[in-house]
């Protein structure tokens, strides 16, 4: 009997310890950004119909560099600790793409997320006529849509007070709506990654999402690993000018992905600037006006050599630097002219033979953030060598160092992880 009773106590020791680690895999998607969420019937790859929940970003709200531009937020951003960009001309492959948990699109979750406990809160919602439906799959086109597993719960990441126009506060109200929020998965998974779902599949069964990520060398796209929280980002612009430029040029974007949903009341946002003593929220419509919209940097472009030979195989495809294939093989070429000369320091030539190595490294399609931000970073700590080398007496030398000159102002235009802004745009629900 006694040996009965240890072999049951064992078991339930067991089993509980397997509840335990069930339940400690817990994981959140933080969302930041002017995302537009809604609750979604799809046919999952086993065939049963589940709930998931569509995060569309409106990409053409954004850009690849921003380069001191206040108007546009950067590029859709996927990280855990690292990550990589959703750049625009992945749309050209697909537009719609699956978060897989554990190499699953869209397992079955709950049918809808609560607040489990968290404060309650109100989004900015489109609510939909009765009996009508919203098509976000027509919708999303142009944009990037992503097929995210239904959250068990979720909760505010801050809140913003803003007022929509032509009618201003009059007709719709001064409300807090949040700037972020987050997804609770109880049951995380142990890794997710990206998918591409096929551009002509009209329901977007996840049946569909079995395209590869992957750039012109055939690498693929990072999968990140569960460590508490993968971040799903737009983030703003470095500025300090209260009119948000970037939140009104993505609502823009946002009405226009959505309307006839939203009345003409809504039809331009006007984010609160301040809150007074006594907790009223401050606007500025006039000095905010559109017209007044601060005009877009000019691009700098770089001529490319024709006699230099690259080791770098072409890609069409831009990193979140702007660096074309032709700037990254100038970049290759030069590196490797001014590697070569002899008798120079060489912990600085070990630095730029650094650089050269993460340059030939890059993944074009997925940059990893924390590389371009060493890359940024080599080719600043080596400004002072290679601008001591602009009267050097070989004149194929002069040129790679005017030409490395030229092309470092793109490659450190903008290193993607830093920016501040402090007011965000709101997210809306569509329901």
């Amino acid at each position: 009997m006694n040996r009965l009773s240890a072999l049951a106590f064992t078991l339930l020791v067991a089993i509980f310890a397997v509840a335990c680690a069930k339940n400690t895999n817990h994981m959140d998607i933080t969302m930041e950004g002017p995302w537009i969420l809604h609750q979604a019937r799809v046919t999952n790859e086993r065939g049963r119909i589940v709930s998931v929940l569509i995060a569309i970003a409106p990409i053409t709200a954004t850009a690849d560099t921003l380069n001191g531009e206040v108007k546009y937020h950067h590029l859709p951003q996927i990280s855990a600790g690292d990550g990589f960009y959703i750049h625009k001309e992945f749309l050209t492959t697909a537009h719609i793409f699956c978060l897989t948990f554990d190499t699953h699109c869209a397992p079955k979750r709950a049918d809808s997320p609560t607040t489990d406990g968290y404060p309650d809160f109100q989004f900015l919602t489109m609510n939909l006529p009765p009996g009508s439906s919203w098509n976000w799959v027509d919708a999303s086109q142009n944009q990037a849509a992503f097929i995210l597993p239904m959250p068990d719960s979720w909760s505010a990441d801050g809140i913003w007070h803003e007022a929509f126009g032509p009618s201003w506060n009059q007709a719709t109200g001064d409300y807090p709506f949040p700037i972020g929020v987050h997804l609770h998965y109880k049951h995380g998974p142990q890794s997710v990654a990206l998918v591409g779902c096929a551009l002509n599949d009209p329901n977007a069964s996840t049946s569909s999402c079995t395209i590869p990520l992957h750039d012109n060398n055939n690498k693929p796209a990072p999968v990140l690993g569960n460590s508490g929280t993968v971040r799903f980002e737009m983030k703003a612009p470095d500025t300090t000018d209260t009119c948000d430029w970037h939140v009104r040029e993505a609502w823009d974007t946002v009405y226009t992905i959505l309307a006839p949903g939203f009345d003409k009341n809504h039809q331009a946002i006007d984010p609160a600037q301040t809150v007074d003593k006594n907790g009223k929220y401050l606007y500025d419509v006039n000095k905010c006006d559109p017209s007044s919209r601060p005009s877009p940097p000019t691009s700098h472009t770089t001529q490319i050599r024709l006699n230099c030979q690259s080791s770098l195989n072409p890609s069409s495809i831009e990193t979140s630097h702007g660096l074309t294939a032709p700037v990254l093989n100038l970049l290759d070429c030069d590196l490797g002219e001014i590697i070569g000369i002899k008798g120079q320091d060489p912990n600085q030539q070990k630095n730029l033979q650094s650089l050269r190595e993460q340059l030939n490294a890059l993944n074009t399609y997925f940059p990893r953030i924390s590389q371009t931000v060493l890359i940024a970073d080599l080719s600043r700590s080596s400004h002072e060598f290679v601008d001591g080398l602009a009267n050097y007496n070989d004149p194929n030398i002069r040129q790679a160092v005017s030409d490395l000159r030229n092309a470092r102002s793109v490659l450190e235009s903008d290193d993607g992880t830093k920016s501040g802004g402090d007011c965000r745009a709101p997210l809306v629900l569509v329901r």
